[in-house]
């Protein structure tokens, strides 16, 4: 499940990697396009504001069993306008 469309996730994916002093190299959007053309069923949950929080919301709400892993990065919950963030 991916929180947008497929174009705009690899484009937030390759942003991010950039953001966090990591590659994103052709093989790696290729690899990445390769595993999406490979699911069965993958929802695209549009939601402009909160961009993760509705597919957080979706697999939340729609699975039998979670197993959640934490990288340790801690966040700030809300942003400079008091606006719920990284939750």
């Amino acid at each position: 499940m991916i929180p947008t469309d497929y174009e705009n996730y690899i484009k937030v994916v390759r942003e991010d990697c950039i953001a966090n002093g990591h590659s994103f190299t052709q093989e790696d959007e290729d690899r990445m396009r390769n595993l999406l053309a490979q699911t069965v069923v993958c929802k695209v949950i549009p939601d402009s504001e909160f961009f993760y929080r509705s597919a957080t919301d979706y697999v939340i709400n729609h699975c039998k069993k979670l197993i959640a892993v934490w990288d340790k990065k801690e966040l700030p919950l809300y942003s400079e306008d008091n606006k719920p963030i990284n939750r």
